[in-house]
């Protein structure tokens, strides 16, 4: 991910860090292969972004399952950021 990471701030065990990665790999892999098709399909940029962000939001969704209630509210603060940073860059 650019920017900010999204667990900046947030000690994590190894065991969640490794469940941590394997939930951005898999996504991201995703990712690639959304667009790819929808690129090939044609599909209105607007169109990919939105299905990127369900994408993304089933992500964030899964990436707070193995989180811990405290870790999880500086998870979503780091979300908000996050958000409000791209929206600043007018994405």
């Amino acid at each position: 991910m650019r920017g900010m990471s999204l667990t900046e701030g947030i000690a994590l065990t190894e065991v969640q860090q490794a469940k941590l990665d394997s939930i951005q790999t898999f996504y991201g892999a995703e990712r690639k292969k959304l667009v790819a098709s929808e690129q090939a399909a044609g599909t209105p940029g607007e169109a990919i972004r939105g299905k990127v962000m369900e994408l993304s939001n089933k992500m964030t969704a899964e990436i707070r399952t193995v989180l811990t209630a405290d870790q999880q509210k500086l998870y979503d603060a780091n979300v908000e950021k996050r958000k409000q940073m791209m929206q600043q860059r007018g994405r």
